[in-house]
């Protein structure tokens, strides 16, 4: 070679310009080195890659080459096929890496499995746990026409707790009004005790009358006071412990304190909403449990007769087709063409 020749191998740079770039595809400064440096980068590795396969595939020509010489030359001076074998423990080395890679896959795998179940575990803890019910249609049978399930969301346990302590406060409530009830005084038994003590004193004049002997003033007046203290024993008898107050008392003066005459008006300072009125975050906490569980309650009325129509158009489906079966072994098999008789589908 001559000294004075350049020894650096030829620039790639003209063979990376050779297609020209769209005005949208304009690389920067830097980005068109980096773009530059990666297409030298793999056009050198192609280069080492046609090398490479050129040197093996020379070599397996030369073996061919000698595995033909071997089998022309006589038995006796031929070798052995084994004797061509240049690394003996190959096959095992390549076996082992075979193995190692494999199990390497079935950790991949088995990971790849495990993530996949996870998911799928959280996507059914989030969506289909939480449903009571979940979305079905039932189809009619010729009109086409198909009625869907409603999709109900199991109540949370603080909506069960909510509808429980709601329920337990009305309960309350309603043990208390029948108590305070059934303790208050009867206003006929009030009434009817003068008439007792009049209905005693008769008794006892009759009954000296019917002897034959009549009474004397003195007993007379002292029949009456024993009957009298007789009535009003009784009466002290049903007299009601002292502080109690009847609740349809107490409920009648507070709504007339609440709208006691014409200048308490909602306009007035002085203007007092009663109890019964007022509105505050616990009552509308209660109104929203009790509508929660009525609008369950609802949802899960109508699912429940749909679910029982569907049982209903399932019998009846089967009966139907177990019938139609029970026709081709009568006299209307031959009659009736084959494909004339439908099964219908649930």
């Amino acid at each position: 070679m001559d000294g004075g020749a350049a020894t650096n191998p030829p620039s790639l740079r003209p063979c990376l310009r050779s297609q020209p770039l769209d005005a949208g595809e304009a690389y920067s400064l830097e980005e068109a080195k980096q773009k530059e440096e990666s297409d030298a980068r793999a056009l050198a590795a192609s280069h080492k890659k046609r090398g490479l396969r050129a040197r093996v595939t020379e070599i397996r020509e030369r073996f061919r080459s000698l595995l033909a010489r071997n089998e022309a030359m006589p038995p006796a001076d031929r070798l052995p096929r084994a004797a061509f074998r240049i690394d003996p423990h190959l096959e095992e080395r390549i076996a082992a890496e075979s193995g190692l890679r494999l199990e390497a896959a079935a950790h991949e795998l088995a990971w790849d499995a495990e993530v996949a179940s996870l998911t799928l575990g959280k996507l059914k803890a989030k969506y289909l746990e939480p449903l009571e019910c979940e979305r079905t249609a039932l189809h009619g049978l010729r009109s086409g026409r198909k009625v869907h399930a409603l999709r109900i969301p199991r109540l949370t346990p603080q909506q069960q707790a909510a509808i429980a302590e709601v329920h337990a406060a009305v309960d309350a409530h309603a043990v208390v009004g029948t108590e305070l009830a059934s303790s208050r005084p009867s206003s006929a038994a009030s009434a009817r005790a003068p008439e007792a003590a009049g209905a005693a004193v008769a008794e006892v004049g009759s009954a000296g009358a019917q002897q034959g002997e009549p009474l004397s003033k003195l007993e007379e007046r002292a029949a009456r006071h024993a009957a009298r203290a007789a009535a009003w024993a009784e009466l002290n008898a049903r007299r009601p412990a002292p502080g109690y107050a009847a609740p349809e008392d107490v409920s009648a003066i507070e709504q007339a304190r609440g709208a006691m005459g014409d200048y308490l008006l909602k306009t007035d300072p002085n203007y007092k909403v009663s109890e019964s009125m007022r509105v505050d975050a616990q009552k509308k906490q209660r109104q929203l449990a009790l509508l929660d569980e009525s609008i369950h309650t609802l949802k899960t009325s109508f699912n429940g007769r749909l679910l029982e129509l569907q049982q209903h158009k399932h019998r009846v489906v089967a009966v139907l087709n177990a019938d139609q079966g029970r026709l081709s072994f009568t006299a209307l098999d031959g009659a009736v063409p084959r494909n004339d008789r439908e099964t219908i589908d649930i």
